[in-house]
């Protein structure tokens, strides 16, 4: 089995296959191109290629896979975290016709192309190789359609085969809440201890009791 093949099985709440238009499968956890590429036959809904941009403490990842789209991935365009020191920020691009994201390439995504803020505001904090959940008085003004706050602590492995303890509070929108780590081609859940996210606040107010 294929890596780009476990990739799709990997996302089969995200991303289904029926008969229809042909699309380009592929995966490489770390780097913007995809060097081996597969013809798969996919549903009506189109294809998708899905860039990712992982950075923890200025060590950026970049990695990109393609294959068939749903209904439920065509609204899929940008899910995030923005904080300081870890952000990880997911670009979708859907489209539809044969062989249509063959010549799809790798997006860079930051928080500039997230649009302006938006009025929502989240707890900000990040601890490297830690398994307690962190807190701070810092607040992070959310961007575009970030309006969740989350808090997770876990362990993951990043497309760079690195694999660390995380700790962190930020940003994050509605699709990231729902998918999780389930649609990212490269950052691979490895623990869950917490994933919780809530509606983020209307204004930056003061964290009592928080370190």
């Amino acid at each position: 089995m294929t890596s780009a093949t476990i990739l799709l099985c990997m996302l089969s709440a995200v991303l289904s296959t029926v008969c229809g238009d042909e699309c380009v499968v592929c995966l490489n956890r770390n780097g913007d191109t995809c060097e081996e590429e597969d013809i798969q036959e996919c549903g009506a809904a189109g294809c998708v290629t899905i860039s990712e941009s992982c950075n923890v403490e200025n060590n950026l990842v970049k990695s990109i896979a393609k294959g068939c789209a749903d209904e439920t991935s065509v609204s899929q365009v940008i899910g995030t975290n923005d904080l300081d020191q870890i952000s990880d920020f997911v670009h979708l691009c859907h489209c539809t016709g044969n062989l249509c994201n063959k010549d799809t390439v790798f997006t860079y995504t930051d928080q500039t192309s997230l649009g302006e803020p938006n009025g929502k505001y989240c707890e900000s904090c990040f601890r490297g190789n830690s398994s307690e959940e962190c807190s701070s008085r810092d607040r992070v003004a959310c961007h575009g359609n970030q309006f969740q706050c989350v808090s997770y602590v876990g362990k993951a492995e990043r497309g760079d085969l690195s694999i660390g303890h995380y700790s962190f509070k930020g940003c994050i929108s509605d699709v990231g809440c729902i998918v999780k780590f389930s649609a990212l081609p490269g950052t691979q859940q490895l623990v869950e201890k917490i994933f919780s996210c809530s509606a983020a606040d209307p204004e930056p107010f003061d964290c009592f009791g928080c370190e």
